[in-house]
């Protein structure tokens, strides 16, 4: 069985960048959705969310790690 820290599974992937991420994560989605609820500007939420979703990606498709790509 594969190891799961390297797993290409969502799940898996999600519960390691839980762990990579940590508290900083959790205080960006705050302010991200808390910026959004509050009406302060739904452009922010517009232009940052594919930049988010590229990062994201960026990441994922890498394994987390900044190794040499082959």
């Amino acid at each position: 069985m594969k190891n799961v820290w390297y797993s290409d599974h969502i799940l898996a992937q999600a519960l390691r960048f839980s762990v990579v991420g940590g508290t900083g994560y959790l205080l960006y989605l705050v302010w991200y959705y808390g910026a959004i609820e509050m009406g302060i500007s739904q452009l922010i939420a517009i232009l940052t969310a594919p930049l988010a979703n590229i990062t994201y990606n960026f990441f994922l498709h890498r394994g987390w790690t900044f190794k040499r790509r082959i």
